[in-house]
């Protein structure tokens, strides 16, 4: 069974705070071809570029605090941004797995 999809994303403001989520995308999509959900609670941030890599986001710590207080359970962002996150967070508690 061949599956094709063509995806365009766009911010949704002026801001392009939404350009960050090219890798949630893609593990929604794959989640859709492979039927399996991805459980709730669970932020997925990081942009991908044209060559497909991982882009680093912009100040993870502000991200990880919306996130917590939203309730998340789980965070997944790229390695780049998780030594940003570790070199931040001074005199707050950080576990990186």
């Amino acid at each position: 069974m061949d599956h094709e999809f063509s995806v365009q994303l766009r911010a949704f403001d002026g801001a392009k705070s939404g350009a960050g989520v090219g890798v949630g995308v893609l593990l929604a999509l794959c989640s859709s071809l492979l039927q399996k959900s991805i459980k709730g609670g669970f932020v997925i941030t990081g942009g991908l570029n044209l060559g497909g890599s991982v882009e680093t986001i912009f100040n993870p710590v502000a991200v990880v605090e919306i996130a917590i207080e939203k309730g998340a359970a789980s965070i997944v962002m790229p390695i780049s941004s998780r030594r940003q996150l570790n070199t931040q967070a001074v005199g707050r508690v950080v576990r990186t797995v």
